[in-house]
């Protein structure tokens, strides 16, 4: 285990949380490409990407607010029966009625709303059912900054103007990492990726054009629930994929792409 981050979130399997047992598995090889400690409680995890940036995710531990990201997710695909990858951000939010300029494209907006502030630094924001980005970074990055501002829209429905202006990042609140969970689900569909056979964040960062960060911990997210698969199947007959009906329907939308471009 790495000293830092990853060390002071090193628990037993059996130490209480405030809302329960914790369960832990730890992820990574010798260089600490990932070290990923996931355990039942309410806490956010942080991990180390293979550039060695040190990031938080939304545990499923808090599991309320990841279902809640989840499930929303869920609802938006279905709704407007995406079908393929890469998922086109703007589509749902043309559908979500959520309105999309440029830093550039918006001045005037912004300058009206006094938010010129806002630009300052950061990748994108957002007010009422409209999101500023810009669009000097990667694509890549773009498309991840509207699907984190989506987000809190559509779970948050905020008053004020929220701001991101990198990607994952340990100083984030709870409302943050529930965005950035919304954001990686929409993109990278755990239920998509897996039926694909992808086997590395290359692959993910490459079908989902989202960045190499944002796929490695994709990926370490999917290596965790197959083994949780895995270990439900030799105990139950059953695996841990397709039991919500929402999960099941995005699937079924899906199954033409993942047939024919299944690894």
């Amino acid at each position: 285990m790495k000293k830092g981050l990853s060390q002071k979130l090193a628990f037993d399997q059996t130490r209480d949380t405030p809302r329960g047992v914790s369960l832990v598995f730890v992820y990574g090889d010798e260089k600490g490409i990932f070290n990923h400690i996931f355990f039942l409680g309410f806490t956010i995890n942080y991990c180390y990407t293979s550039d060695r940036i040190p990031c938080k995710i939304l545990c499923e531990g808090d599991l309320m607010d990841y279902k809640k990201s989840r499930d929303a997710v869920w609802q938006i695909l279905i709704k407007n029966k995406i079908s393929s990858l890469p998922i086109s951000v703007e589509k749902i939010c043309k559908s979500e009625h959520v309105r999309l300029f440029t830093y550039r494209e918006g001045t005037k907006i912004i300058e009206q709303l006094s938010l010129e502030s806002h630009t300052k630094g950061n990748d994108a924001f957002s007010f009422s059912q409209i999101i500023f980005y810009d669009d000097q970074t990667s694509l890549a990055r773009q498309r991840f900054s509207i699907a984190h501002e989506l987000g809190h829209i559509i779970l948050h429905q905020p008053t004020y103007p929220t701001v991101l202006n990198r990607e994952i990042s340990p100083n984030d609140d709870p409302m943050e990492a529930e965005a950035n969970v919304f954001a990686s689900q929409l993109l990278a569909p755990m239920c998509v990726i897996h039926f694909l056979n992808v086997n590395t964040p290359q692959e993910i960062a490459e079908l989902c054009q989202i960045s190499r960060t944002a796929a490695e911990i994709r990926y370490q997210r999917l290596c965790l629930i197959r083994e949780r698969d895995r270990k439900m199947v030799n105990t139950n007959g059953y695996g841990c994929f397709l039991l919500s009906p929402l999960e099941r329907k995005v699937y079924t939308n899906f199954k033409r792409y993942i047939l024919k471009n299944k690894r």
